[in-house]
């Protein structure tokens, strides 16, 4: 008997095994090859009713493997982790699948919905286990002697060193990582022109579900990207009843946010730190100087995309574990594919949401922020920037009852 699959609901399940491999504690970070299994599964169920993948992005992601082969080639005296190489290859196969299949628009809206869904599950199990004091089905996961967490695979409390953050964590290993998707989430809606397929008042509940999840988490990064989130809706260049007074509605929120933050000294606290030596404030000042240093030793071919032993080239230099995604990046890959790639993000950002120039140096901006304060550099939601994604209406899709 032939199984009949929803086009949506299809798409829907690819997205969330998307948002699960943008970051999530217990399956990207702790259960990795689960993790692949269930991109090349879903990349696999999208093929099943369509075999068609985009030729020019297979180029793109190949040559960029390649160049990544080739860093590590040169330096094989740095090792070679062939688990690397791997996920690489598995999170290109599911983007460049993901892309072929679906638009840029419907990728948008779902992931949108479901990173809503998943901040009003972070604020429940945060108000519950954290403001409240109730207990939660929590699982203690030691990575090593160093690395351990207190969490579920939709929640997290806390580190081996800190048993409750008293910050939203959502399903990712710290608060400042859960701010960078939910921020994303929010840009994606408050940029768009027709709600994002949304009633207004689910359109307005979800923008509050996304902001007070960000104000949860308490992150100095998390607080400074959600005053670029609303800059850049101010600095849109689409004009319309809806947008006007949206950016009134913004121009109040940055007043709230400053009030917040001043009543918080969030950002305050953490910079503070980098003088007084408390904090994680000098500890990320210290690993972006020193991970840029050491990246501009190797500034074309890096020390190897795949190298085995980055821990022993950053403790030389006092990091333990380097927190700067960018610069760490740099350290494997060299900056000027460094360089290359934020091209690429700049102008594929520019054709993705197309909302004039301001607009697109402000999500710019966002991007840079994220990528210096967490290792997501080439996280799967920044290489959606990239790429060709499907050509079609986003919101026709949902019209679209094509079987699987």
């Amino acid at each position: 008997m032939k199984v009949r699959l929803n086009r949506e609901k299809i798409e829907y399940l690819v997205v969330f095994i998307a948002v699960l491999g943008m970051g999530s504690l217990y399956f990207q970070v702790l259960h990795m090859p689960l993790m692949a299994v269930m991109e090349v599964v879903a990349a696999g169920i999208l093929l099943l009713g369509d075999f068609n993948i985009s030729k020019r992005n297979f180029v793109g992601y190949f040559t960029i493997t390649l160049f990544f082969l080739l860093t590590s080639i040169v330096n094989l005296k740095n090792g070679f982790y062939v688990n690397d190489l791997i996920i690489w290859c598995v999170n290109a196969f599911f983007i460049i699948v993901m892309q072929s299949h679906m638009t840029f628009e419907s990728f948008k809206q779902k992931f949108v919905r479901i990173m809503v869904l998943e901040a009003i599950v972070s604020l429940i199990c945060f108000f519950w286990a954290d403001m409240l004091g109730n207990s939660l089905p929590l699982m203690f996961i030691s990575r090593n002697a160093a690395n351990g967490y207190y969490m579920t695979p939709y929640f997290t409390l806390g580190w081996y060193n800190i048993p409750v953050f008293h910050r939203n964590a959502g399903m990712y290993n710290e608060p400042g990582a859960h701010q960078i998707f939910l921020n994303f989430a929010l840009l994606f809606l408050l940029s768009d022109n027709d709600y994002l397929g949304l009633t207004k008042k689910k359109y307005t509940l979800s923008l509050l579900i996304l902001i007070i999840a960000v104000l949860t988490t308490q992150s100095t990064t998390g607080y400074m990207c959600l005053l670029i989130v609303f800059t850049a809706v101010i600095m849109k260049k689409t004009e319309g009843k809806k947008n006007t007074k949206l950016k009134i509605a913004v121009i109040i929120a940055i007043a709230i946010l400053a009030f917040i933050e001043s009543l918080t000294g969030v950002v305050e606290t953490k910079l503070s730190g980098i003088s007084t030596g408390q904090g994680s404030g000098l500890t990320r000042f210290n690993d972006t100087y020193y991970g840029y240093f050491i990246a501009l030793s190797k500034p074309l071919l890096g020390h190897g995309v795949f190298m085995a032993n980055q821990k022993e080239i950053l403790n030389a230099y006092g990091i333990i574990n380097i927190s700067n995604g960018m610069a760490s990046f740099a350290i494997r890959a060299g900056i000027v594919f460094v360089a290359i790639f934020l091209i690429m993000i700049y102008n594929g950002m520019k054709k993705k949401l197309p909302y004039g120039i301001f607009f697109n140096l402000c999500a710019f901006l966002l991007f840079l922020l994220c990528i210096n304060s967490e290792g997501v550099f080439m996280n799967l939601l920044f290489l959606s920037m990239l790429g060709e994604w499907k050509m079609g209406g986003g919101m026709a899709l949902q019209q679209d009852k094509k079987n699987y």
